[in-house]
């Protein structure tokens, strides 16, 4: 907390003339550690000689006096990327695989003079095992004898912390405190989890946010209380979009949110939190009402026996089950067609409106409820056993139950949130993906379904579905930078080619797929970036892909922008390496991920032009940072080759460290007018591609066509790089029409 208000509350004037260099070591061991308050200070004072290597974080208690463990490390702090429901259910750590969510906990270092600790599981009093979560358990020469008069936590030396941790490689790492630790639908959540995310919301005073259990009428509830100074007619707002960032970031549903003035949050003398203080705070009512408050919501409802009955239809699991209305969707095992079906259930007992843009603020049943009990009107049926017959028969054939569900989730983002739903049998989302696709077609038009009449060009027709138009659009959906695809001599060659080599190879490169025209073009493209060798693939996707997977494996890792494309986020899943992303663009990040320890290798993977956001990379930095760090850089130059630069090899070249890109990618789909993908570097790395990589082995070489137009394509860097030719070929010329514009993607 106190690098916090240092890192945020002191005025620029007070820290004129202030010289930090001389400052050796920097402790931080009385309250949980925040990474990121830690970045925060270190780049608030980087400026005045503050170097982060200072920074020990330590664990320790009054009853040790003082410490127990200390890191120590050349580059300052180090933490662990923990899978949450892992540690949350499980109370294991282990890294997270795939999206699971992560949280990011500092270690505390190693035990220090003659100290000793062990991590007990609480239930059965016996040691685990490295990885466990369980109670922090001390022993050494500095615990005290006592509590003047008083029980004292002691057991054969070994001193009861109440703290919850793990030991991974010798280090302690600390999560929480035992008598803290929230229990909801079979898991542990740490208050500091929820205060973490609360305190990132813009209005949240720094160290103002406290989560807890407390009972409301005999049942244990989730409360959290905020310090603000909005005005009341803010507090709502404020108080959704804290339950909203809780529910996103941790699968929790919060009971109650109180916001409330500055110094109320009950604290220590020394500025600890006191959860069990608000808790008592809360059932007397000390904070007032709450912002948002759904404390009796499931008993007050008269449509909560409904609403439970078909949930437990759509989910038999759940039958004769005492469940909770508060848990959210996730934690009842309720995914997306399984939300569609309690909706039609709903339909055939109740009057429900279209719900259109509420689904972002219902996250449990219990909002649900809150919903119906403000917009519904009963109806009253006689026969429920055919009403739910009939909502399931509904489900089944996803008509009129689906589409309110699309509705809901209309905007034209509906296919997508389909597509990545979770559904039992691939059948089922088959159904729904069905449905949507239709109802979002009829709302929005053939999104999906348009087509070019003629090829990619400038200005072409196009056609919709079965709809067939002569209208002329400006297509500004191309990739084809330069429109050398057009150029006459890049359709000559691609012609002579077909005459000659055929219309394709037929195998592999190492079957013999590789034509003396590959080979050529794969010489010219690794002269024409300067490196030693190089390797053309028959496609860019295919090119990030096979690198990746090649390079990286089990123990090493790959390190991205958040913004990088689908194909390296598919690459470094299928090169099993250990996954991690910084901050789009932030270099301070990238040296906050790179800072983890970490065996085998280190890859950097960014794009020189980003292909979503269309900014640059800071390609210079990045570079810097990561080679401090002994770590590899690859560079997709896919949006930037042919055009930046002195001799248009790439953004590298414009910012002059064409020569330290250690691998340098790039597609042949953009500016080279045709399809592939091309890899340089080093002549030991690219050969171990060449022999190694899934994608380049056991794939067709692309066509002999392809392969002319683009070497044809890549003499722009010997006069065909024109404004004439862009002019005349680009979807960027400048010539005014009256066309309709057209855009895609």
């Amino acid at each position: 907390m106190a690098y916090s208000i240092c890192a945020t509350r002191i005025p620029e004037s007070r820290l004129a003339g202030i010289d930090l260099s001389s400052l050796r070591i920097a402790f931080n061991g009385s309250e949980p550690i925040n990474w990121r308050d830690l970045d925060a200070f270190n780049s608030r004072m980087a400026p005045l000689g503050f170097n982060s290597a200072a920074f020990s974080p330590c664990y320790g208690l009054a009853e040790n006096t003082l410490a127990v463990t200390v890191s120590v490390s050349s580059n300052g702090y180090r933490f662990a990327r923990a899978s949450a429901s892992a540690l949350e259910r499980e109370s294991v750590f282990r890294q997270p695989e795939g999206g699971e969510r992560a949280v990011e906990i500092v270690s505390v270092g190693k035990p220090f003079a003659r100290n000793e600790i062990r991590i007990m599981d609480p239930g059965t009093d016996t040691v685990l095992p490295e990885s466990r979560v369980g109670e922090i358990q001390a022993k050494g020469p500095s615990v005290a004898q006592g509590y003047l008069g008083d029980d004292f936590p002691i057991d054969d030396g070994w001193l009861k912390t109440g703290d919850l941790g793990f030991i991974n490689r010798e280090e302690l790492y600390v999560v929480g405190r035992l008598k803290d630790l929230i229990k909801k639908a079979g898991r542990g959540i740490f208050p500091t989890d929820i205060e973490t995310l609360a305190s990132q919301i813009e209005g949240v005073r720094p160290g103002g946010a406290i989560a807890f259990e407390f009972q409301h009428n005999q049942r244990p509830q989730v409360g959290l209380v905020v310090e603000s100074k909005v005005n009341n007619g803010s507090r709502t707002l404020l108080a959704q979009a804290l339950r909203k960032r809780i529910v996103d970031g941790l699968a929790l549903s919060l009971d109650a949110v109180w916001i409330v003035p500055p110094k109320t949050v009950p604290k220590t003398t020394s500025g600890k939190l006191q959860r069990r203080r608000a808790a008592q705070m809360a059932e007397s009512g000390r904070f007032g009402e709450p912002a948002i408050n759904e404390l009796d919501l499931a008993a007050a409802s008269p449509h909560s026996d409904r609403l439970r009955e078909v949930i437990c239809e759509v989910k038999p699991s759940l039958a004769g089950r005492e469940f909770s209305l508060d848990a959210t969707w996730a934690e009842l095992g309720i995914d997306s067609l399984d939300l569609q079906s309690i909706i039609a259930g709903l339909e055939a007992r109740l009057d429900i409106p279209p719900v259109d843009g509420q689904i972002g603020n219902i996250h449990t049943p219990a909002s649900l409820l809150r919903f119906i009990q403000q917009h519904l009107k009963p109806i009253a049926l006689t026969d429920t056993a055919a009403s739910a017959s009939h909502a399931t028969a509904e489900a089944a054939e996803a008509n009129d139950g689906v589409k309110s569900f699309a509705n809901q989730l209309r905007l034209g983002s509906a296919m997508s949130f389909v597509t990545a739903a979770h559904c039992a049998d691939v059948r089922h989302k088959g159904a729904l993906f069905a449905a949507v696709r239709s109802w979002t077609e009829q709302r929005h038009g053939a999104l999906y379904n348009i087509y070019l009449k003629g090829g990619s060009a400038p200005r072409a027709e196009i056609g919709i579905g079965e709809m067939k138009t002569d209208e002329k659009v400006r297509i500004f959906s191309t990739n084809h930078y330069l429109g050398l695809h057009r150029h006459p001599e890049v359709l000559q060659a691609a012609k002579l080619a077909l005459e000659t080599h055929g219309a394709g190879v037929g195998t592999s490169a190492p079957s013999g797929g590789y034509t003396e025209m590959h080979r050529r073009l794969e010489d010219n493209l690794t002269n024409f970036v300067r490196k030693e060798a190089g390797i053309i693939f028959p496609t860019g996707y295919t090119a990030n892909l096979g690198t990746i997977a090649a390079l990286c494996g089990r123990g090493d890792r790959v390190i991205v922008d958040k913004e990088i494309h689908a194909s390296v986020v598919d690459g470094c899943r299928l090169s099993g390496a250990t996954t991690e992303a910084f901050r789009h663009n932030d270099v301070g990040d990238l040296e906050r991920v790179l800072n983890r320890q970490h065996g085998g290798t280190t890859l950097v993977v960014v794009e020189s032009v980003y292909s979503m956001g269309g900014d640059d990379c800071d390609l210079a930095s990045i570079i810097k940072t990561a080679h401090a760090h002994d770590a590899l850089v690859m560079v997709d130059e896919s949006h930037s080759f042919g055009f930046y630069g002195r001799d248009g090899a790439g953004l590298s070249e414009a910012c002059g460290v064409l020569d330290q890109v250690d691998l340098f990618m790039t597609t042949m789909s953009k500016s080279l007018a045709s399809l592939g993908g091309f890899v340089a570097g080093d002549r030991e790395l690219i050969d171990l591609i060449r022999w190694s990589s899934r994608s380049f082995i056991f794939q067709a070489c692309a066509t002999p066509a392809s392969i002319a137009s683009r070497g044809c394509a890549s003499a722009y860097r010997r006069g065909l790089r024109t404004r004439a030719v862009v002019d005349e070929y680009s979807p960027l010329q400048r010539r005014p029409c009256a066309d309709r514009p057209y855009l895609s993607g």
